[in-house]
């Protein structure tokens, strides 16, 4: 079989078109940017809203089951509002998903809930969204006694 130059320019179009959609595949799974800090506010002050209605909580969380779990153990909702006390981005790995960390504070609760927010729906979406729980975020296989938040005092 003789090279061509028409096989040539087709088979250099097929690459470039091979390069050019796996360019805009990887530009499509880009990391959405974090919430800035109004944005978790507003959606720390939905969870509050929500507190009293198992469905409407649940539907703020990346989990329902999880979500239902939680909330099941963690007793009546307080009625003083929640307040984000700190924020950390978390770049994630593989086992984990990329997010935010919020750690939030209730008076009268303790200890401070963290929670993950994940940012892959473009709003908000929270890993525990039972923000009373004392709840705190792990990337690890195991839990520890010893309470380790991710930032602010302890």
């Amino acid at each position: 079989m003789r090279w061509s130059p028409s096989v040539g320019v087709a088979a250099g179009a097929v690459a470039a078109v091979a390069v050019a959609g796996g360019l805009w595949w990887q530009a499509s799974r880009a990391e959405p940017e974090p919430f800035d800090l109004a944005a978790l506010e507003e959606a720390v002050a939905a969870l509050h809203s929500a507190r009293g209605s198992e469905a409407e909580l649940c539907a703020l969380a990346a989990s329902q089951g999880n979500c239902g779990t939680l909330l099941g153990a963690a007793g009546p909702a307080p009625a003083a509002a929640p307040e984000i006390v700190c924020v950390v981005d978390y770049a994630g790995d593989p086992s984990h998903a990329a997010g935010q960390v919020v750690r939030i504070h209730v008076d009268g609760v303790e200890p401070d809930t963290e929670t993950m927010v994940l940012r892959d729906s473009g709003t908000p979406t929270f890993m525990n969204p039972v923000y009373w729980g004392g709840a705190g975020v792990s990337t690890g296989d195991t839990a520890s006694a010893d309470r380790q938040y991710w930032c602010g005092p302890s």
